[in-house]
C-alpha cells in the first residue's frame, strides 16, 4: 500500500490509537518520538498515550537506533567518494 490514507482508531482515539501512529512514525518516517509526538499533536490535540505505553515507545525508538547502528557496522559496502579534489 503506497500513497494510501489509513484511518487509525481506537474507542477514544486518545492513547491506543496515538501509540500505533507514533510507532509507525518512529519505525517508517525515522522520526524521534519527540518530533513524531509534536507531528501527531498538530493534526491530533487530544493524543495522549498512557505512561506505560510511552515507556515501550521509548525502548522501541532506543531499539530501533540500536539496530540501526549495527548495521551501519555490519556492513561491508562503504559510501564511495563521489568528488575529487584535483
Amino acid at each position: 500500500m503506497k500513497n494510501e490514507k489509513v484511518l487509525v482508531h481506537c474507542q477514544a482515539g486518545i492513547s491506543r490509537s496515538s501509540s500505533i501512529v507514533l510507532a509507525y512514525l518512529i519505525r517508517y518516517h525515522n522520526d524521534s518520538l519527540e518530533k513524531a509526538y509534536e507531528y501527531l499533536l498538530e493534526r491530533r490535540p487530544i493524543a495522549a498515550p498512557n505512561y506505560n505505553f510511552l515507556i515501550q515507545l521509548i525502548r522501541y525508538e532506543k531499539e530501533l537506533k540500536n539496530k540501526s547502528q549495527l548495521d551501519d557496522k555490519q556492513n561491508p559496502i562503504k559510501p564511495v567518494q563521489t568528488t575529487f579534489d584535483y
